[in-house]
């Protein structure tokens, strides 16, 4: 086995490299450098101010989308909302006044509005409780009955087709009916 050592190629060895002399003095070698220098870092600020440029224009059309998206939403929001109060005013009405009742329930009493109207006040929450809960109580009786109903008449309708098709069955083939085969029908 032979030890191989691996040298640098000539070219990238910094003791091959020379510089060649400048056929200027060495005054002007100095100010070559300086708008050499200053052209670079002229070439730096008009890259960065288009890129800079660039993102802006970029962030401003991703703004305007997403104003226009926004304002979009807003105004199928107020459509739909319109909509729903021309449609449904009274439930728009009823919503209203359970807004009202519950901001209403939740400001603080004072001692004036517990002198003047406490007991009225009282008597009407107590009666309002006693409708609201009357209302869910027959809202609840009359969905179990329409639920019934449902089940019902279709269990029915499914007892009434079936009925008919035996009918049409024993019509056609009353021989297939063995309750009529095998009983003996008195002549009177």
């Amino acid at each position: 086995m032979s030890d191989y050592i691996r040298t640098p190629e000539p070219s990238t060895t910094p003791e091959s490299r020379t510089i060649a002399p400048t056929p200027h003095s060495d005054a002007s070698g100095k100010k070559g450098t300086a708008k050499r220098a200053k052209a670079a870092l002229k070439s730096s600020r008009e890259r960065a101010a288009q890129t800079l440029n660039d993102a802006a224009e970029t962030t401003s059309r991703v703004v305007d989308e997403k104003r226009h998206d926004l304002e979009k939403a807003y105004r199928q929001t107020a459509t739909r909302t319109s909509d729903f109060a021309r449609e449904h005013p009274f439930a728009v009405g009823a919503m209203g006044l359970v807004a009202g009742f519950a901001l209403g329930a939740l400001l603080p009493r004072t001692k004036m509005e517990n002198g003047t109207v406490g007991a009225t006040r009282d008597d009407l929450l107590q009666k309002a409780s006693e409708v609201g809960n009357q209302a869910l109580k027959e809202t609840r009786r009359v969905a179990e009955e329409t639920v019934q109903k449902m089940n019902g008449s279709d269990s029915q309708k499914q007892n009434d087709d079936e009925d008919a098709l035996e009918e049409g069955l024993e019509d056609s083939f009353p021989a297939s009916d063995p309750i009529s085969v095998t009983s003996v029908s008195k002549a009177s």
